[in-house]
């Protein structure tokens, strides 16, 4: 029954919403579409209207010619198209609003159920007016965004003054730019200050041209102008840096050039070879000063640096020839020198030969070295005679080196065991050790090209290194036992504190232990600064000591403490095994006044035990305990 009422009130409720809710919602709705229509309708006939005076706005600027106006023309217009483009789809879609007349009965289902159509009707003109309201609200947007560009053609002249401003700055760094030019010592100039005050010209037409009253035919004129002059000066910067560009690579090769003419004229004037020196380099040197000195820089205060880099190229061409030809003449006289007379004689006396009857020819040049210059053979003659002269250095060097070779091996092997060692550890230079490997490189210096000396210095370098090598073999030892410490000692004490804890008659041993790793530590240290193999045999010998110690008392605690500990265990289960016994039979007040002063002497035997201040004092306490817990038990 209370289910069928529960049906039949829930029938009842979508009755009235279908008959009264429902279409008075539908009514409701209907005349706010009326409202809202007509509303949207006289905001679009504002929209239209205010479009045709932005429109009147915008010709007073269609003459203008400058690119600032015309594009500020041109975003106006676009808006503007957009906004009558809209306004149009706007008109199209409001005249699809149809805005059914609602009449007035009692009820308003009456109406909606006489003209079932208009429900779907009303439903739509809602969903289409949404649609246009967003639609006019986007179109009062480009409204904005027009009004504010075409405000933004009327406040032109003040951006374009803050403009000229930065113009005018600009200008200001040009003319810096060229100041700092002429102060580098470029003098042709004259371009760059025409442009800049061409510059400066089309600046003040805009200056004068931005007046309060002054007519937009004049503005826009001044705002060409100030185009003009942003060209200009864009045109300058570019110019400019391009020149500071040229004329500091144009320095760097001068600087490179003049360096290396230096250098050639040091060799000959001082140093170890100026006694050797060619007198035919020279007038080839005094070429190059000329081009360097006086034809390039001239070149460069006219700005042709095209023909100051060819004078650099002339001068550098002579520098290389004096070069080669110097280096081809020294490397000749070194092979003379070192010359045993039979391997390279032959090819050391081409070298010489070809090498005189390249300086007689040029001995013949004229002063200035100009024949010298326009022949490229004699560069390459040259350079050829100095690769001949390099390689023919290295085959006598290799020679040599092949004699000296055994030598070297053995000194190589020699260093390289004795900074092992000293890799390890350190040692003074006056430490007996230091000192024989100094006497051994002595040795080494004076057993060259003698195989007597070389026999005996290989003889004594395997002495020494057989004492050696049993020092570091030591020293490694000892290395790895305060590695192996260092990271054990920690846990070592640790575990000792650990075994130790209870028996206060152990903590000697911890104590100790403790110690001896404070020992260590202090040992360890004194180990790695120690530098004569005489005090750090004394300190590897201690530390070797500590471990044997450490190691020594830390058994006997763990033997000690597992000893108390097994009769503390013992004296345990004695109690639980009586304490089980107990528990199976009915316990009278005789046997639980024994049984509390027993476990009163355990417990006093236990205390004991962990108080006492020697291991046999401790054990003896826990046998006593152990005792009594096995006659308590039994």
């Amino acid at each position: 029954m209370e289910s069928l009422l529960t049906a039949l009130f829930v029938i009842l409720i979508l009755l009235v919403v279908l008959v009264i809710f429902l279409p008075a919602y539908l009514e409701r709705l209907a005349r706010r579409n009326l409202a809202q229509l007509n509303e949207q309708a006289a905001e679009l006939h504002t929209l239209e209207r205010d479009r045709r005076r932005v429109e009147r706005r915008l010709s007073t600027y269609a003459g203008t010619r400058s690119a600032a106006y015309r594009q500020g023309v041109a975003a106006v217009d676009e808006q503007i198209a957009a906004l009558s483009a809209r306004l149009d789809s706007l008109s199209t879609s409001l005249a699809q609003v149809r805005c059914p007349e609602i009449f007035a009965y009692l009820f308003p289902v009456q109406h909606f159920v006489w003209r079932t159509d208009h429900i779907g009707v009303v439903l739509a003109d809602a969903r289409r007016l949404r649609k246009t309201r967003a639609a006019l609200d986007e179109a009062n947007d480009i409204l904005g965004q027009a009004r504010a560009r075409l405000d933004g053609l009327a406040a032109l002249p003040e951006r374009l003054a803050g403009e000229q401003a930065d113009l005018a700055q600009r200008l200001a760094g040009i003319a810096t730019g060229v100041n700092r030019e002429r102060s580098q010592g470029i003098d042709a100039l004259d371009d760059l200050t025409r442009d800049s005050a061409t510059a400066r010209r089309l600046l003040s037409q805009w200056e004068q041209a931005n007046s309060p009253d002054a007519a937009l035919a004049t503005l826009d004129e001044g705002a060409l102008a100030l185009e003009q002059a942003a060209v200009k000066l864009a045109e300058l910067q570019a110019r400019l840096a391009d020149l500071a560009q040229e004329r500091e690579a144009f320095d760097e090769r001068l600087r490179r050039a003049t360096t290396e003419l230096d250098n050639a004229q040091a060799i000959q004037k001082s140093g170890p070879q100026a006694a050797h020196a060619l007198p035919q380099t020279r007038p080839l040197l005094l070429r190059a000063a000329a081009l360097l000195n006086e034809s390039a820089p001239a070149h460069r205060r006219r700005r042709e640096f095209a023909a100051g880099g060819a004078d650099v190229a002339a001068a550098t061409r002579l520098i290389t020839l004096a070069r080669d030809l110097t280096m081809a003449d020294q490397q000749a006289r070194l092979l003379d020198e070192r010359d045993d007379g039979v391997s390279l004689s032959e090819a050391i006396g081409g070298l010489r030969r070809e090498l005189a009857e390249l300086l007689d020819r040029l001995g013949n040049d004229t002063v200035d070295g100009a024949s010298a210059l326009a022949d490229a053979g004699l560069a390459g003659r040259a350079a050829r005679l100095r690769t001949r002269a390099e390689n023919l250095s290295r085959r006598q060097d290799e020679i040599i080196a092949t004699l000296e070779q055994e030598a070297a091996a053995t000194r190589e092997r020699l260093d390289r065991v004795w900074d092992a060692g000293q890799h390890l550890l350190r040692l003074a230079d006056d430490d007996p050790f230091a000192r024989r490997y100094a006497r051994l490189l002595n040795e080494y210096e004076a057993a060259r090209r003698q195989p007597a000396a070389l026999e005996q210095f290989q003889k004594n370098v395997a002495d020494f290194e057989r004492t050696w090598e049993q020092w570091v073999t030591r020293v490694q030892a000892t290395r790895a036992l305060i590695g192996r410490l260092r990271a054990r000692l920690p846990l070592l004490i640790d575990e000792a504190k650990a075994a130790a804890d209870p028996w206060l008659c152990l903590a000697d041993y911890v104590i100790a232990i403790q110690q001896r790793a404070a020992d260590f530590e202090t040992l360890q240290a004194h180990f790695g600064a120690a530098h004569h193999r005489r005090e750090a045999e004394s300190l590897i010998g201690q530390l070797e000591a500590i471990e044997q110690d450490i190691q020594s008392r830390f058994a006997e605690l763990n033997e000690r403490a597992g000893r108390l500990n097994y009769l503390a265990a013992d004296v345990n289960q004695l109690i639980a095994l009586a304490a089980e016994n107990r528990s199976d039979a009915e316990p009278d007040q005789a046997d639980l006044t024994k049984w509390e002063r027993a476990m009163r002497v355990i417990d006093h035997h236990v205390r004991a035990a962990h108080a006492a201040q020697h291991y046999e004092d401790a054990s003896v306490a826990l046998m006593r305990a152990t005792g009594a817990a096995n006659d308590l038990a039994l």
